[in-house]
This record gives structure tokens, sequence and C-alpha cells, in this order.
């Protein structure tokens, strides 16, 4: 990374099978490799086997360092550094079961990509039996609803105010 640069951390949320984005801020460095993090739905292997195959493993936060029952990674592609979260090993005692570390790891990541393609699986998880996991989800939704509606109200100020005409079919184009 240069100096005076930020970090270029990005964000995964595994399950032992699974792999969810939560920050698409994007950098050219790397990007090829982590993409297939990004895009990778289900490894069928161990989370750590398979951020080894596609990158370089530069930390690891597990049981002995935190006591979530959740597992996490640093993970390397080229210069952009990723960090991967992971609901862990089902055996480990937390006051979360595993399928509700699962559960909450995948709000994480709608809430923290505010992603309106979110809504369909956490208006799901809003019936969750768990009342953490609902209550995360119903967190989530509002913060995607808040950012949409921040968003249009942006945009029809845009086309109400401004007196370039392509920029106004432009916002109008967006709306």
């Amino acid at each position: 990374m240069s100096p005076g640069r930020a970090s270029q951390c990005r964000s995964v949320v595994p399950s032992c099978e699974s792999t969810l984005p939560v920050s698409e801020n994007t950098e050219a460095a790397g990007t090829r490799m982590s993409a297939r993090v990004l895009e990778t739905d289900r490894t069928g292997i161990p989370p750590d086997q398979f951020l080894r195959r596609v990158g370089e493993i530069f930390e690891d936060f597990d049981e002995r360092r935190q006591d979530s029952g959740n597992v996490s990674y640093g993970v390397r592609f080229g210069d952009l550094r990723v960090f991967a979260k992971t609901a862990g090993r089902p055996s480990v005692g937390t006051p979360l079961s595993h399928p509700e570390r699962v559960a909450l790891l995948r709000v994480l990541g709608a809430l923290g990509n505010a992603d309106e393609r979110a809504v369909k699986p956490l208006a799901h998880l809003a019936h969750d039996p768990s009342p953490a996991v609902s209550r995360a989800a119903l967190e989530a939704l509002g913060r995607i609803g808040s950012v949409a509606a921040t968003a249009r109200s942006s945009l029809i100020g845009v086309v109400i105010q401004t007196a370039d005409e392509e920029t106004r079919r432009a916002a109008l184009a967006m709306l």
C-alpha cells in the first residue's frame, strides 16, 4: 500500500460454506482473485482452505483470540487486503448457535452493503425465531430503506433545482 493512502481492507462474510460481500469498494489490484471470493456462494470446503486457494492469509482470529465462536481472517490479493469473517465451527460453545452466528453475519453483510438486493433475504430473516437475528435483520432493513430514501430525495432535488437539461435527464433516468 502506498504511504498516505487509506487501508484498502474489504470484508467478506463466509460461513462454513459461503461468502457474502460486505463492502463493494473495489481497487484494481487483486480484483480478479477477490471477485472470486465475493461471487462465491458455496465452497464445499472449510473457509480457511478456500481462502488459501484464492489468496494469502496474513492473519487469523480463532477461538484463541476471540470468544464469539466466529473465526476471522485477513487475506491478501496482490495489493488488496480483505477481512473475511466466518461463523466458525458448529461445535464451538457460544451464546449463539452456529446457525444464529451464520444468520447474523449475513445480516451484517447486508447492512454493510446497504444494498437493496439484500431486502428479500433480510425480510426472511426478520421472521427468524431467534430474537437476536430478527432484530439485526430489521435494523439492516431500516438502514437500507433510509439509504434508498436519501438517494431518491437527492435525485428529486437535482431534477427540481438543476438548470442543465442533460443533468436533469440523467437524474430522472435514475429515479
